[in-house]
């Protein structure tokens, strides 16, 4: 009997502690100047934890729609955070914060800045004050990044320690997605390094003091679709050193002229609206919409890329560069108004050109004989007459799930654009259209992998309880009977 009472004592201490592995809630505790997180949080479950007493100061605090981040936040590996605007619209990260991702992250619906401590407002700096610290947000060997119809803004500054302070940067990031978002206004509006399949489609991003888009070594097999892209410091997009297999297509990119400022540094080169630097290779530059910028698409040391249906407008400089690139197929793109040539092409051989209009001409810089020479070819190849290039554009360019209407020769046609007076060379935009997101399987399967084992475990444990309950109960009844024939044999 007492041994009866002991396996199950043993057993119920089991299934209690397995229990309380499978659906235990997070874990938030700090550690080292920060708060980690360990399990699957949110901002919601995070404002019940203010009773910490090892910090000086609340994790976060929430006045109406509007949360306040005081502590350095570190999503742990095998972690969860889900930022959802149905917890707080806006989250305002003050100035010594940071987030931090080596798990998972969902932002979902929330606009998320800087704030000032003293005035709760956007922390703002600019070329002047580039290196003034503010917060900011950066993977760290994290599995998987989303963010859907957010806005990332006032973020990030210069420092030495290379990109992970200068905005929203992925490291290392395994996958991503970014839709329907907005990044302004931050140091770098984007800046990923080693990072790996990663969707951005159908966001802005403009005004930051550097790049918008700036994916850095090893930035992989990402596909860039349908995005706005103005007014940023330095390059629209680039990808810059040993980056494969992207695509960029479907982008409306203008307005890149100031000069090139980096790392505090201001240069007399013009910046440009989409760029493939040092050994960028296999990459696919398709059907974009490129407006005054210094030059539109710039190629250096960048092999086997194919660069086609891209409409170059009113340039500062020539419209399609290539320095020391070669095998790149150039094909049926339009140069229109640039003040420099449609091509030029610097020390740059073994390339294929097909069907391109370019409007100014071709330039071909390269070595005759050991001297340096040039060609100019006023060659526009085909189609020869600007009106074909309008029907193709009516007929085929589309971003944003925008039909993009490109107005050539046709002065004072509006055709449904909000300016009334269109120039040569402008672009009317009307609203049609939309984008349809399909995540992968192994995204949902990575998301519900948590509640399934969870599932299986119990179901496990019920299992293995009604077996020895069972057992048990066969057990006694073995030995009612036997102790039921010994009775009967004592009184015969």
């Amino acid at each position: 009997m007492r041994r009866k009472k002991t396996t199950i004592v043993i057993f119920s201490v089991l299934i209690l502690f397995l229990f309380s592995l499978t659906l235990a809630s997070a874990l938030v505790e700090p550690k080292e100047g920060r708060v980690v997180i360990t399990g699957e949080e949110s901002l919601a479950s995070l404002l019940k934890y203010q009773g910490i007493n090892q910090l000086s100061e609340p994790i976060i605090t929430k006045n109406g729609d509007i949360c306040y981040l005081y502590q350095p936040l570190h999503v742990f590996a095998n972690s969860t955070f889900r930022f959802l605007g149905s917890d707080c619209k806006e989250l305002r990260l003050y100035s010594g914060t940071y987030i931090r991702i080596s798990g998972s992250a969902y932002f979902s619906d929330i606009k998320v800045t800087s704030a000032d401590r003293n005035t709760n407002q956007p922390i703002i700096i600019s070329r002047a004050t580039y290196n003034q610290k503010r917060p900011h947000i950066y993977t760290d060997e994290a599995n998987y990044v989303e963010i859907k119809n957010s806005e990332f803004s006032y973020l990030g500054s210069y420092t030495a320690i290379e990109g992970s302070t200068w905005g929203v940067s992925f490291w290392h990031l395994k996958s991503g997605l970014v839709s329907n978002s907005e990044f302004h206004h931050n140091y770098f509006g984007i800046y990923t390094w080693g990072t790996k399949n990663v969707t951005i489609q159908s966001s802005k991003f403009h005004d930051n003091i550097e790049y918008g888009m700036d994916f850095h070594d090893y930035s992989n097999n990402f596909v860039i679709q349908g995005n706005t892209v103005y007014n940023n410091g330095n390059h629209g997009i680039i990808f810059s050193k040993f980056c494969d297999n992207n695509k960029i297509v479907d982008n409306y990119v203008y307005d890149h002229t100031q000069g090139v400022f980096v790392k505090g540094v201001d240069h007399d080169y013009g910046v440009h609206a989409i760029m493939l630097h040092k050994d960028s290779n296999n990459n696919v530059i398709s059907g974009n919409v490129l407006k005054n910028n210094y030059r539109a698409i710039f190629l250096y040391q960048s092999h086997n890329n194919l660069v086609e249906k891209n409409i170059i407008l009113n340039d500062l400089g020539d419209g399609i560069y290539l320095d020391n690139s070669s095998h790149n197929q150039i094909k049926n793109n339009t140069a229109l108004n640039t003040k420099g040539y449609g091509l030029y092409s610097f020390y740059s051989d073994n390339n294929e050109f097909k069907d391109n209009y370019f409007e100014k001409g071709s330039y071909f810089k390269k070595a005759v004989d050991g001297q340096e020479q040039g060609f100019v070819s006023s060659e526009k190849y085909v189609p020869e007459i600007i009106a074909a290039v309008n029907q193709e554009v009516n007929k085929k360019i589309q971003m944003k799930g925008q039909d993009q209407v490109l107005i050539v020769n046709n002065a004072g046609n509006n055709n449904g654009s909000k300016d009334q007076n269109l120039e040569q060379g402008s672009i009317a935009v009307t609203n049609s259209g939309s984008w349809n997101i399909v995540t992968s399987l192994s995204d949902f399967i990575d998301s519900k992998m948590y509640n399934f084992l969870a599932i299986a475990l119990i179901a496990i444990i019920i299992f293995l309880v009604e077996v020895v309950y069972k057992y048990h109960k066969k057990g006694r009844s073995n030995r009612n009977q036997i102790k039921n024939r010994k009775n009967v044999k004592e009184e015969k």
